[in-house]
């Protein structure tokens, strides 16, 4: 039998209550945005707050005060399904991580709170007109974090600095990842039906993801932008067609080319590049972790322990007496929650993204397609990017994975009424 999708807004009632969104969905926008903008890493004063603690209980409180509930079906929801079993195998490898109390405090405290936020994502964003909203706020988080990276960067480099940090949160590699993440979707509102102010943020937000990922000079966050153009120049729906879709092409294209030399050298001699030549790189660490992974295949080394096993495993074995990160978000899932975690996370990717493709090819929906279409790739981008980096529980992932889950929702309601609804904010 079918899994169900979750139903949008099925009664006139509750259509009311959703479409408006009330002061929860607003919390749910801010916490959006300062989940991906992260605006107190810029601005200290702001850390004071807590900021993502006090939107988080906020909008967890204001959803429950205004009456909002799971969709119907909630844990039918594939995706729903695929991410508490997961959350199973987090919880029984705590008894056997190889730090009991940082496995623990990662299961119940971090990772409980991405959780928190895919919920009520699911519970909050229920129609078009509300997605958009929140993808409009995402792109304005990338618009944050690409001007202010840039800002930083020209400062960086004036002050004659190598690679420039974006935060305290996002070194190079990070913010790279980020912007590989939410670059379609600034390209989407550049290129799409939208008001001219939007269509002219979307555009200069895209720009300045392209020229910020160059000059963070991270490989992957370069790799996975170039896959993401590659797609792009290969893929055509809606509004992403004909005319348009080629000076769109050739404006990010241009772009992407005049600012490679930013990253050029990085590639060079890649034979003797360190990742591959010596101790401590990434094949080094790959090699290890996959004995690890091998010693412990069921329920891995524990939830955000795979750096700690790194090294204890270094220090029974010798060698480079360092603990480092996996440097993939592949190796770390598989290192932390086991082969059946690695599975698990695998078929909620690619059921999500064979949902979007699905979805993609109604020729009746232009719109939900079309939007689908950018959605996908912001999720081949991200990929292509954190398999060079340990981000497999970042909020960019799991955002990316509830709007393909809340857009399997509208399919299935518009569907069933037989009407394309109203794609446009």
């Amino acid at each position: 039998m079918k899994n169900p999708a979750p139903q949008i807004a099925n009664s006139k009632n509750l259509e009311s209550t959703y479409e408006g969104g009330g002061l929860s969905f607003f919390l749910f926008c801010l916490w959006t945005f300062v989940l991906i903008a992260r605006p107190q890493d810029y601005f200290p004063f702001l850390g004071a707050f807590r900021p993502v603690l006090l939107v988080t209980v906020l909008t967890a409180a204001f959803t429950f005060l205004e009456g909002k509930r799971f969709p119907p079906g909630f844990i039918q929801i594939r995706e729903v399904r695929l991410l508490l079993i997961f959350y199973l195998i987090l919880v029984a490898g705590i008894p056997f991580a190889v730090h009991r109390r940082v496995a623990f405090d990662f299961t119940f405290v971090t990772y409980m709170s991405t959780l928190a936020y895919f919920a009520l994502f699911l519970i909050n964003v229920r129609s078009p007109r509300q997605l958009k909203r929140v993808l409009w706020v995402s792109v304005m988080g990338g618009a944050f974090l690409s001007m202010l990276y840039l800002k930083e960067t020209l400062a960086g480099s004036m002050a004659g600095g190598g690679r420039v940090a974006a935060s305290g949160m996002y070194d190079p590699n990070d913010i790279a990842m980020m912007f590989v993440g939410l670059f379609p979707l600034a390209v989407y509102y550049g290129f799409g039906k939208e008001r001219p102010v939007r269509r002219l943020v979307g555009f200069l937000t895209a720009l300045m993801m392209i020229v910020g990922t160059m000059v963070t000079q991270s490989r992957g966050g370069v790799i996975g932008l170039a896959l993401v153009i590659g797609f792009l120049l290969i893929s055509s729906r809606g509004t992403w067609r004909g005319g348009k879709k080629a000076v769109a092409l050739a404006v990010l294209g241009g772009i992407f080319m005049l600012n490679f030399e930013f990253v050029q050298k990085r590639f060079e001699g890649m034979s003797e590049d360190y990742n591959i030549a010596e101790e401590g790189g990434r094949m080094h660490i790959w090699r290890q972790s996959l004995d690890i992974f091998l010693s412990n295949p069921i329920l891995g080394v524990g939830g955000g322990c795979s750096a700690i096993a790194i090294g204890f495993y270094r220090h029974e074995m010798g060698g480079l007496q360092a603990w480092q990160v996996t440097h993939s978000s592949v190796v770390q899932i598989a290192l932390e929650t086991g082969a059946p975690g690695l599975i698990v996370m695998a078929l909620l990717n690619i059921g999500a993204i064979q949902a979007l493709r699905r979805i993609q090819r109604r020729k009746e929906e232009e719109g939900l397609a079309t939007l689908a279409l950018f959605a996908k790739l912001g999720l081949y981008g991200f990929w292509s990017a954190a398999f060079f980096l340990s981000h497999a529980y970042s909020i960019m992932l799991y955002f990316l994975l509830a709007v393909a889950c809340v857009l399997k929702g509208i399919e299935a309601q518009m569907a069933g009424e037989g009407n394309a609804g109203n794609l446009q904010t």
